[in-house]
């Protein structure tokens, strides 16, 4: 993959927010290693347009399996990201980032993937990430969304599009 690499920003203390942004600007697949354990980092970090989250504690295994995932493009969902992701406030209802319900209202909008990413200002690489997140936290909620009328069906049923939306 050109210009692709591995790069390991390090803070101490404090987590490196901008330097998250600043290669997800330049449209790397950014795994988040680090020993915090926080919902908030996870879903931060996943809103600024990481790959994944993985804390430390959940062993390398993960990581391991995470790397290839990302240079392929595939989702890859490490425990602690499953537990985050199923903290909506109804059950069976997934928390989705603002970012994720703006894409996908957008999707639904629009003819194309293409469009969408013009319209937002992101890749159609960032857009079917966001696409494959939400997929994902339907998955785990148990409430499959596998095409886009699935996934127009289930934002309508949980309240994050309405029909004079689309």
């Amino acid at each position: 993959m050109p210009g692709s690499g591995l790069r390991t920003p390090f803070t101490r203390g404090s987590p490196a927010y901008q330097e998250l942004e600043e290669l997800v600007a330049l449209r790397r697949q950014v795994i988040v290693y680090t020993m915090q354990d926080s919902q908030e980092a996870a879903l931060t970090s996943l809103d600024l347009g990481a790959f994944t989250f993985l804390t430390k504690a959940e062993g390398e295994q993960h990581l391991v399996a995470a790397t290839p995932a990302a240079a392929d493009c595939r989702p890859y969902t490490p425990p602690a990201l499953a537990g985050a992701f199923g903290s909506g406030a109804r059950r069976g209802r997934p928390a989705l980032a603002p970012r994720e319900v703006e894409v996908l209202l957008e999707w639904f909008q629009s003819e194309s993937k293409s469009m969408v990413g013009e319209s937002l200002g992101i890749s159609v690489r960032t857009v079917n990430t966001y696409l494959d997140r939400v997929r994902i936290k339907y998955a785990n909620a148990a409430r499959s969304a596998p095409t886009k009328a699935n996934l127009v069906a289930r934002a309508i049923q949980d309240g994050w599009v309405s029909l004079d939306e689309l």
